[in-house]
C-alpha cells in the first residue's frame, strides 16, 4: 500500500484490526490530558504538530506497552512502531493508551509516526 503501513505479521490471536480505521472515521477521543478526533476524511484532529495526518493505524496499548511505543514516534522508527501496534494493539478502550500511526508520507513530513496518547477516558462514535 503506497504512502501506508507496511505489511507486517500480525498476532492472529488477536481479532482487532488496527488498519481499519473505516470503523473510526468521525470518532472523538477524551484523554486524560487532550480531546482527538478522526475526521470523515481519515485525517487526525486534535493537536496541532499533527493536525489534519493521514492515518494509516489506529488502536490502544496497555500501560506497560505505553513506553515502548513513545520511545518508538521518531521518524526512523516507522516499521518498529507499526509492528508494536500490530502486536500489542487491541481495540481502543478506557483505560488504555490510543496510539495512532501516521502514513508513510505524513510521518516523513512531519518528522514523527503518530501518537501515544494519555490513558483514553472515553470514546464517542458515530453511529453507523
Amino acid at each position: 500500500m503506497e504512502g501506508g503501513a507496511p505489511m507486517a505479521k500480525r498476532n492472529r490471536a488477536a481479532e482487532y484490526d488496527p488498519g481499519d480505521i473505516f470503523s473510526y472515521l468521525g470518532a472523538e477521543f477524551f484523554t486524560e490530558h487532550g480531546d482527538y478526533r478522526v475526521g470523515e476524511d481519515g485525517r487526525f484532529y486534535g493537536r496541532a504538530t499533527l493536525d489534519r495526518a493521514q492515518i494509516s493505524l489506529i488502536a490502544a496499548v496497555k500501560e506497560e506497552d505505553f513506553q515502548e511505543a513513545r520511545s518508538c514516534l521518531e521518524s526512523d522508527l516507522k516499521h518498529v512502531f507499526d509492528n508494536l501496534i500490530f502486536h500489542k494493539g487491541l481495540r481502543p478502550a478506557a483505560g488504555l493508551h490510543l496510539v495512532i500511526s501516521l502514513t508513510d508520507d505524513e510521518a516523513e513530513k512531519r518528522g514523527r509516526n503518530g501518537l501515544v496518547s494519555s490513558r483514553l477516558k472515553k470514546i464517542r462514535r458515530m453511529a453507523q
